[in-house]
């Protein structure tokens, strides 16, 4: 356990990835429904701008969900932990360079 946190690791890290990877889910299907409502303005101006920016909202979460945040959410919580533990090692006695 690290000196600032509260939650052991096995609480941590999955909390950890669950709010990254969400946060990325969300930004892209708000990303996916502007960009829809704004391109679809230009290329199909007769659709209604709900059915486009959900359709939108939706492919931009589904993209996110199976392609981007899985990905993006592993490499950050371990490039976080090998901090973590860079940073433990460092603090041990002994350990003088």
């Amino acid at each position: 356990m690290s000196s600032g946190s509260k939650l052991p690791g096995f609480v941590r890290w999955p909390l950890r990835f669950l709010a990254i990877f969400f946060s990325i889910v969300l930004f892209l299907a708000v990303t996916g429904a502007v960009v829809f409502i704004i391109v679809g303005a230009l290329t199909n101006p007769d659709k209604a701008i709900l059915d486009r920016m959900l359709h939108g909202f939706r492919l931009g979460a589904e993209l996110a969900a199976k392609v981007w945040a899985p990905a993006i959410s592993f490499v950050l919580c371990v490039m976080w932990a090998h901090r973590e533990h860079e940073k433990r090692k460092e603090a041990q006695p002994g350990n003088e360079v």
